[in-house]
């Protein structure tokens, strides 16, 4: 079995997150909530840093996306 590396834009999740947050009228608080996480790591995805596998596929559930989506492309050497 292969598992291919998958490098995140965790920037790229938290527009996501705050886009269907501002949609749903929640606060980043309640997201973070829903989410299992803290507050403050919800606030670190916003400035590319803190998102670990398993919070990936929990705001992935909750967005309903696929992490793939999400995926930083950076050119081959």
């Amino acid at each position: 079995m292969a598992i291919a590396e998958l490098t995140v834009d965790a920037e790229l999740v938290f527009e996501a997150l705050d886009k269907q947050r501002r949609r749903l009228r929640m606060r980043r608080r309640e997201v973070a909530e829903v989410l299992g996480v803290t507050p403050s790591s919800y606030t670190h995805w916003s400035q590319g840093r803190g998102l670990n596998a398993d919070a990936l596929l929990r705001a992935c559930s909750w967005l309903d996306r696929d992490a793939r989506e999400f995926a930083r492309h950076e050119e081959a050497a």
